[in-house]
């Protein structure tokens, strides 16, 4: 009975230990107790790639906020807060090895209305094209190199 007991209970540690190592090393988003206060901040994600276009290499990167949000609840637009200074800071080469930023950007949105008699904030009839007249809500940015 001893000698069965020791191979199930070091096969059980042995599994155990293979599912926690792979929940290690899977990203957390559990968030900064503060920032839950402030959804428009709380950033959840950062995507980056690059791309080549006429022999030229660009780094495009996307930042998604409003963490739980789930698009299937009903029309909700869940806008830049023209009130948060988002930021994005890369690293490469020997920037990256020391955990460092080698560019640092921020970006302030504002955010206009063309109608602001309509309780129909985002448009207000076919959007067929960017800028539209219909297109009532518009975001702008203002990015600036800070390093």
């Amino acid at each position: 009975m001893k000698y069965i007991r020791k191979p199930i209970a070091a096969g059980t540690v042995a599994l155990a230990l293979s599912f926690s190592s792979v929940i290690s090393s899977a990203s957390s988003h559990m968030d900064a107790p503060l920032i839950t206060f402030d959804d428009a901040a709380n950033t959840t994600d950062v995507y980056a790639f690059v791309t080549q276009r006429d022999g030229m290499k660009y780094l495009s990167t996307a930042v998604a906020v409003y963490p739980f949000e789930e698009p299937g609840i009903g029309p909700n637009k869940y806008n830049f807060d023209d009130n948060v200074r988002y930021q994005i800071h890369v690293a490469t080469g020997s920037d990256l090895e020391r955990g460092r930023p080698t560019f640092s950007y921020q970006f302030d949105f504002e955010t206009n209305f063309k109608k602001k008699n309509t309780i129909l904030q985002s448009y207000v009839g076919v959007v067929n094209d960017v800028n539209d007249a219909a297109q009532n809500l518009t975001q702008t940015y203002q990015p600036r190199k800070i390093s």
